[in-house]
């Protein structure tokens, strides 16, 4: 990101929160499906490669939606299920979003067990010289993977698209990385995974699993009461505070997968988001905790096109099927769910959380207050 862009996105969150401009959004999560071929222990989307998909939005919608103008200055386009490479029409409505709004980032997550419809979808992205991230999948090695992720022989179709990735950024590099998910069953494949990582060259990223994140049913409402931070499985607080240290020692150590500023971005969110998760952990401190600016510079479209602030605050401003992009976005019920967001307990949800970190400049701001305290 360049700093231009990010100083921009920042005063224009911040002046929109204050109701001094009008927001304009640089994020936007795309659920393109809810399927999944996956059955890990830490979701709660639906283990059907078949289910859900009629009510998904088609790809003449999808990118009809990124024709409208307001679409055409994003940061990041974050590409998400379910498991996106279920979609067979994936590489053609990637192409299609690109070719209308140009965001400067597409950020898609998989599970990695689908390489032929990766290798279809990096043809794509070759020929278009599409700017794209893909994150994949790794929570250890063979059995243990395939265990974590509900599936056998997954991990072997991984190491098949972790291959490919490599053959095709000889050609046309592009930044890549590896997100292990911690569980019970995995916990000691911290330096197996990481070596994995270093050997096709990739990004690295540790996370605990968490109670609440955006493929779980969050059932509290954030207008209420905060949605904490909380592990997917229960440890002693003592065996707990080993796999911090040890998460904590990722990030620092993190293999960033992107280049110059948007390297430091990266790295310092995933210490931003470490912190913030030990404090409520260990501490009972809600901080670090951002102004949210879901709604103001970042939102969620989920598979059957309603259109929601972000995984907490999962109140529809409108289905994009009956209604545009722009006119949701500037519409009375929009500005009613704004209020909800600033009047909102918060939550630490990292996929809505981190935007609201950059855009609301809090991100920024933890770094200096740590720099400081240091001295």
């Amino acid at each position: 990101m360049h700093p231009f862009n990010l100083t921009r996105g920042i005063f224009q969150t911040r002046l929109s929160r204050s109701g001094k401009v009008s927001p304009r959004p640089r994020l936007i999560a795309l659920e393109v499906t809810r399927r999944c071929n996956a059955r890990c222990r830490f979701c709660a989307f639906p283990s059907s490669p078949e289910r859900g998909g009629e009510e998904e939005l088609s790809r003449s919608e999808i990118e009809e939606i990124f024709r409208d103008p307001l679409s055409h200055r994003l940061d990041l386009l974050r590409i998400t299920g379910g498991e996106p490479l279920l979609r067979a029409d994936l590489p053609q409505m990637i192409s299609g979003i690109f070719r209308w709004a140009r965001p400067r980032l597409i950020y898609l997550t998989t599970n990695g067990t689908l390489p032929e419809a990766l290798a279809d979808l990096l043809t794509v992205v070759e020929k278009n010289r599409i700017r794209i991230f893909l994150q994949i999948s790794v929570d250890g090695e063979g059995e243990i993977h395939d265990r974590v992720r509900g599936v056998p022989g997954a991990f072997a179709q991984v190491i098949r698209s972790l291959e490919l990735i490599r053959q095709r950024r000889e050609r046309f590099p592009f930044p890549a990385g590896i997100n292990h998910t911690l569980t019970p069953e995995n916990l000691e494949w911290r330096d197996r995974v990481i070596s994995i990582a270093r050997e096709y060259d990739l990004g690295y990223r540790m996370v605990v699993a968490a109670r609440y994140n955006e493929n779980t049913q969050i059932d509290l409402d954030p207008r209420q009461k905060e949605i904490p931070f909380a592990p997917a499985f229960s440890l002693p607080r003592e065996e707990l505070a080993r796999v911090y240290r040890d998460v904590r020692a990722a990030a620092e150590q993190a293999l960033p997968p992107f280049p110059s500023l948007s390297a430091r971005i990266w790295g310092l969110g995933v210490k931003y988001l470490t912190a913030g998760e030990e404090n409520r952990i260990f501490r009972g401190q809600s901080h670090p905790q951002p102004k949210c600016s879901a709604f103001f510079s970042h939102f969620r479209i989920r598979a059957d096109g309603e259109m929601i602030p972000c995984s907490g605050l999962n109140q529809s401003g409108g289905n994009l099927k009956e209604n545009s992009l722009s006119g949701i976005w500037n519409s009375s019920r929009a500005r009613d769910l704004r209020q909800a967001v600033i009047n909102c307990r918060g939550c630490w949800i990292e996929c809505d959380i981190l935007p609201s970190a950059v855009y609301s400049g809090d991100l920024i701001i933890w770094r200096i207050k740590g720099a400081r305290s240091k001295r």
